[in-house]
């Protein structure tokens, strides 16, 4: 099994699906059920691509996350 971890650079998720042809793809369940994710998921089944929802973790904050990466990276 081959995996491959993509940073987001926008929100158009189809345009990085184009880019690196992944099968599976992985949010939040903080996302699911809402009409923006349900069209992700119609879109994406027609071409194969499977969303899982990932529960929520209490106490760990993805922008504080993503802001100490970006620190650590220098940008």
């Amino acid at each position: 099994m081959w995996m491959k971890s993509s940073p987001k650079k926008n929100m158009n998720k189809m345009e990085a699906w184009e880019k690196y042809a992944f099968d599976v793809m992985f949010v939040g369940d903080d996302w699911k059920g809402s009409a923006t994710w349900h069209q992700f998921e119609l879109e994406f089944a027609e071409v194969g691509v499977a969303i899982e929802y990932l529960p929520y973790t209490k106490g760990t904050s993805s922008t504080q996350l993503r802001q100490t990466i970006q620190f650590i990276n220098g940008k």
